[in-house]
């Protein structure tokens, strides 16, 4: 039995392995993940979580997060799951069977919690860059969500480049212009809608079975065009974080010090967006380019 029910945990399976479960001809079975964010990959020819046969099935729940890809395979034995079983051979015509893909019992997996699986073969480094094969999103309400605060206070504090000064240096020193309060209220809340508009149609149409029409949506990424704002607060930058973790990559267009930048957030990321935040809460959109890349716009 293995148990995970939180912290960051991150398991590659050797030669033979899983990176979750059994080894070489084992049985996998009673393995539960009830928190936390889990990362694995099979090592040849096995599952990323699983075992050469599997028992019973994966049980995720909570709010956990769960990363998998199974190991490669080649001309002889198959590849192995992301979650499920070990890629064999046919005996008799020497051709290659992949493992067998189990999806997990999510029926306890809350709707912040998410489970991706990765085609055969991919690392922990290509996930932040690569496409799910499927992607599992719960359906029970958080029992303790946590509640962002309403716009007011520091929340208001939404830097403009009118003046051409200093905010969101690549230092992250948000200390210009801070805008009237109407008016951050109005550039945060259409910037999060936007956001969060596009992350509800994704999870809608995964939860309907509707995965190309998702995975479609996802490619397209997003584009926020934020004029002449280049800062985001706390709660802005946990629904860019929330989209990149979907699979999303979400683009900026902004302008400092009277040139014009693009910068994108991975679809994955392994830099959260809310770590760049400063003490105040607040992050410059410099920052972000320092930390993601981007490059000088020419309109």
């Amino acid at each position: 039995n293995i148990k995970i029910s939180g912290g960051e945990v991150t398991a590659t399976g050797g030669y033979l392995g899983s990176g979750i479960g059994s080894g070489y001809n084992g049985t996998a079975s009673g393995i539960t993940i009830s928190g936390g964010t889990v990362t694995a990959t099979g090592g040849k020819y096995y599952p990323g979580i699983g075992g050469f046969t599997l028992a019973d099935d994966v049980i995720i729940s909570g709010a956990a997060t769960v990363n998998a890809s199974g190991g490669a395979g080649d001309d002889v034995f198959g590849a192995g799951a992301a979650i499920g079983t070990a890629g064999s051979c046919d005996l008799s015509t020497d051709q290659p069977i992949p493992g067998t893909d189990v999806a997990p019992d999510i029926s306890g997996l809350y709707n912040i919690g998410r489970i991706n699986t990765y085609p055969a073969g991919t690392t922990i480094a290509q996930m932040s860059t690569t496409q799910p094969t499927t992607t599992y999103i719960g359906t029970i309400e958080d029992p303790n969500p946590v509640i962002p605060p309403n716009p007011s206070g520091q929340n208001d504090k939404v830097i403009t480049n009118d003046n051409n000064n200093n905010a969101g240096d690549p230092n992250n020193n948000v200390t210009g212009d801070t805008a009237p309060v109407d008016e951050a209220h109005a550039f945060v809340a259409s910037t999060d809608a936007k956001l969060q508009e596009h992350i509800n149609k994704i999870l809608a149409l995964i939860n309907s079975g509707k995965i190309a029409e998702a995975n479609a949506l996802i490619a397209n990424g997003i584009l926020l065009d934020t004029g002449r704002w280049y800062t985001f607060n706390k709660d802005t930058c946990a629904l860019i974080e929330k989209a990149s973790q979907l699979g999303i990559k979400v683009t900026l267009h902004y302008e400092y010090d009277h040139t014009k930048y693009s910068t994108t957030i991975p679809a994955k990321t392994m830099i959260s967006p809310v770590s760049l935040c400063n003490a105040d809460g607040f992050v410059g959109f410099m920052n972000f380019y320092k930390y993601y890349g981007g490059f000088v716009r020419s309109n």
